[in-house]
């Protein structure tokens, strides 16, 4: 049987977009032998515009500035705004896009940021390529109206509220698979327990242990774990900076109180997730599945408003998590989920274990090469 390619394409824009490309490549190596799989950046290709360029470097900035990035992103939601997005974006991705299908020749194409839907659309309505694409979307609930596009063969929602979402937007049942956002697939391959990963990480196996996640997406931090610093429980702190250097600074000068055990950059969070008992981070696409994938609850500090609302409101409605975004919340919620020998932490793992999705890129990995068959 003849090798088949799968072209991804992904972008810079938030660590979600790359751990999902990276989640499908893996699922695809791992379960087919038959196929040959490239992960790109076409916005970052000499190609493209300097203006998407900086305007994609503008994205931290904009995401850490209060209102800025929910009004850019809901008044590109708009219908009008959203047609002169793609048309622009059309324009300055398009040489990139083409030039990328005609380098790797795939037999199909998985889309993980909808900055290429617009262009795609353009070349494939221009007789350039008839290859399937398969977009998958990368947040819950919130669902910019770009990500639905014709152009797409199948289009991979992750919840109920998505393929609603999709409808409304135009598209066909028969081209829309609710599925979920693709995790590493890791979380399945993994075969260690939490205890085993502890004792492996040099983590007290005895203390209630909190996965604290950050990035240069997050806001006051720190801040918010003063509380649990001064609060005598019998806890441990996981700190993972997410490659900030600021962050990882902060982490390293803090006086801490309670045990902690500081990280810059990992690629194991996955691993240090399940050796976990809860996770403190913002509400992005990709820590929130990643948790509920490996069953354990989320508290959310931090909300990107606009992209992040429906991630937060996901993990509220299916009572897999809470949102605390002072320290003395935080603090308060930590302490009723311990109270009562863990009584609603057991609750929430368990509301978080039902919605989670831990083969998702697997599923995700079967539609493309049935596309391809």
């Amino acid at each position: 049987m003849a090798t088949k390619r799968v072209l991804i394409m992904t972008s810079s824009l938030g660590f979600g977009h790359k751990s999902a490309a990276n989640a499908i490549a893996r699922a695809l190596e791992t379960t087919y032998d038959d196929v040959e799989v490239k992960v790109v950046n076409p916005a970052q290709h000499e190609d493209t515009s300097d203006l998407l360029k900086e305007i994609q470097g503008m994205y931290d900035e904009s995401s850490k500035r209060e209102g800025l990035y929910e009004f850019l992103y809901k008044l590109s939601d708009t219908g009008i705004a959203s047609m002169a997005t793609n048309s622009a974006v059309a324009v300055m991705l398009r040489d990139a896009v083409a030039g990328a299908i005609e380098e790797h020749k795939p037999d199909a194409i998985v889309v993980v940021h909808f900055d290429y839907l617009a262009p795609l659309k353009s070349i494939y309505d221009m007789g350039g390529f008839k290859m399937p694409i398969v977009t998958t979307i990368t947040d819950l609930t919130t669902i910019h109206r770009r990500w639905f596009n014709q152009v797409s063969k199948v289009t991979v929602v992750p919840t109920d509220k998505g393929a609603k979402l999709a409808s409304d937007n135009g598209l066909l049942k028969s081209k829309v698979r609710k599925i979920g956002i693709p995790v590493n697939p890791t979380i399945v391959e993994e075969t260690r327990s939490g205890l085993e990963i502890r004792h492996e990480l040099g983590w007290d196996k005895g203390k209630t242990t909190i996965c604290v996640v950050g990035s240069k997406r997050v806001s006051n931090l720190v801040e918010n774990l003063h509380g649990l610093n001064h609060s005598g429980l019998d806890i441990q702190l996981a700190l993972v900076a997410g490659g900030d250097e600021k962050l990882h600074r902060q982490f390293i000068n803090t006086e801490w109180h309670v045990p902690v055990h500081i990280y810059n950059y990992v690629e194991n969070i996955p691993a240090m997730i399940k050796a976990s008992d809860m996770v403190i981070s913002k509400a992005g696409g990709l820590i929130v599945s990643e948790t509920l994938a490996l069953g354990k609850p989320i508290l959310i500090t931090d909300v990107i408003e606009g992209q992040e609302t429906g991630n937060a409101m996901y993990v509220l409605e299916n009572g897999a998590g809470d949102r605390a975004f002072t320290p003395i919340d935080v603090l308060e919620t930590v302490f009723h989920w311990l109270n009562d020998d863990g009584k609603l932490l057991k609750v929430r793992s368990e509301k978080a274990a039902a919605v989670g999705r831990p083969r998702a890129a697997y599923d995700i990995a079967d539609v493309v090469m049935e596309l391809m068959a």
